[in-house]
């Protein structure tokens, strides 16, 4: 896990950020893994209303439903936003930098490779670290919505919660364990 951190922290020292898109794309990204909980809890309400018998609250969480969704494609929306706002600031940020420092090099080195070369060949490094942002913060707001989870399983259930809970460490130690045989 600290490998993650120290990727963040060299991502943040490239100074090619937009504190305010950041901000808005954490948000955005946060309300959306918000708004996704309530899909299961209105739906588990209205089948428990509807089996008692009480059909008014069955409506009612239909209602409660149906605003849920579309708060959710509001928050998609302004996420999909904040993520396009926040890559084009970065990947022009990102490209000056780099057509920047290629005018200001040796001379030497850039007559055995051209500077379009040299830009053209960076570009795709470019998009790859203007994605990390969207990356970072789908997996900062999956891991608090995951313990929001987490704590409703094992307030409700304690041996199901544990068991989640189990599945879940499992999972993420899997994934890195995967990703570090990926990288090297």
């Amino acid at each position: 896990m600290m490998r993650y951190y120290k990727i963040c922290k060299k991502y943040f020292k490239l100074n090619a950020n937009n504190k305010k898109l950041l901000l808005a794309l954490f948000f955005s990204a946060f309300l959306r893994s918000f708004t996704v909980l309530g899909f299961p809890i209105f739906s588990a309400k209205i089948v428990d209303y509807a089996t008692n018998g009480d059909f008014n609250g069955a409506f009612l969480n239909v209602l409660y439903l149906g605003i849920n969704y579309l708060i959710y494609n509001i928050v998609y929306h302004w996420n999909y936003v904040a993520y396009r706002d926040n890559t084009n600031y970065v990947y022009t940020k990102l490209q000056e930098n780099v057509v920047d420092k290629v005018s200001n090099y040796d001379e030497n080195f850039t007559k055995k490779l051209s500077k379009s070369y040299l830009i053209n060949t960076t570009s795709n490094d470019i998009w790859e670290v203007c994605m990390f942002a969207d990356r970072m913060m789908d997996a900062i707001t999956h891991f608090i919505s995951l313990v929001i989870a987490l704590s409703i399983l094992l307030f409700n259930n304690i041996f199901i919660g544990l068991i989640a809970l189990i599945f879940n460490v499992l999972y993420l130690y899997l994934l890195d364990y995967c990703q570090k045989k990926k990288d090297y």
